[in-house]
């Protein structure tokens, strides 16, 4: 009796194609999430989508105070909102985003409540875990 097998994958392949998929992955990624968090300031929501939690009377009568009237979150001057850009597989923006979007104690007052806008959209997210696969599975196939 005699028993054949087909091989109709290569790990070798999947090994030398790996970090280009990763890179087209991350790189996508980075841009979907720039797209994701200046959407998310625009509309004034969080990566849940809920509303953002609104500024407290203090913070509003700071910007009162020096002339600004804005009352949405994240947005005082619009220079962390312009900040905000990916290139390849990076996302940058002002250093104190990641403390808006995750909370921070300041030297003074009451401590600054998370206000989380850093994602890509549900659906770019989606789309590029989908492309993701499919790039592996063109990868490993022989």
């Amino acid at each position: 009796m005699e028993i054949k097998a087909k091989v109709n994958f290569d790990f070798g392949k999947l090994a030398r194609e790996l970090p280009k998929a990763i890179k087209k992955y991350t790189s996508a990624y980075a841009k979907g999430a720039e797209e994701g968090s200046k959407s998310n300031i625009d509309n004034g929501t969080g990566v849940d989508g809920k509303p953002l939690t609104p500024l407290r009377s203090s913070t509003l009568a700071l910007r009162k105070a020096k002339g600004n009237n804005s009352v949405a979150p994240l947005f005082e001057t619009g220079a962390l909102y312009n900040s905000i850009k990916s290139k390849d597989n990076v996302l940058s923006m002002k250093g104190y985003g990641k403390e808006q979007n995750d909370g921070f104690q300041p030297p003074f007052g009451v401590f600054a409540v998370a206000r989380p806008f850093i994602s890509t959209t549900a659906k770019d997210k989606q789309k590029l875990d989908k492309q993701f696969s499919e790039d592996i599975r063109k990868a490993l196939r022989k």
